[in-house]
């Protein structure tokens, strides 16, 4: 009999149990490697897709297989059979990048009512300040800009 026990966190198994495993650690998929695997899969379907899109998704993915995967085929249902880079965005909560200068251009001059708002619309349209910031954790912005006002 094989048991398997695969884990993300094997930092939390005991030692007890670690001794008597036989251990792989598995890597990210390359972006590349990702891409191609989801192309062929969108020919082999018959499946148009805008490469910006699909470069969306690989990138929200982070090389796992299975998040790919399941973000492609959340793409194919909200875009009716094809992947294109507007649905993408829709779905995965990115802003126009062009709103996010915006934001910054705001920050910088010291605009601070105007990045509020701009923050306030972008968050609004659902966009995750985590994944717009490229900051761990979203560190760099405010979830709520309703607290930043108060001073919370």
């Amino acid at each position: 009999m094989k048991f398997i026990f695969a884990t993300t966190e094997i930092r939390k198994v005991p030692v007890t149990i670690l001794s008597r495993c036989m251990r792989f650690d598995l890597r990210r998929i390359t972006p590349e490697v990702m891409t191609a695997y989801l192309q062929s899969i969108l020919e082999q379907e018959g499946i148009g897709f805008e490469p910006e899109a699909l470069a969306m998704i690989v990138r929200a993915g982070e090389g796992s297989a299975r998040d790919n995967l399941s973000l492609l085929d959340q793409a194919i249902a909200h875009g009716d059979g094809a992947v294109t880079a507007a649905t993408v965005k829709a779905m995965l909560g990115l802003g126009d990048r062009a709103r996010i200068i915006d934001l910054f251009e705001e920050v910088m001059a010291g605009r601070i009512g105007d990045a509020l708002q701009t923050l306030r619309a972008l968050y609004d349209l659902g966009a995750d300040h985590a994944h717009q910031s490229g900051a761990g954790g979203g560190r760099g912005f405010v979830a709520d800009p309703r607290r930043a006002r108060a001073g919370r």
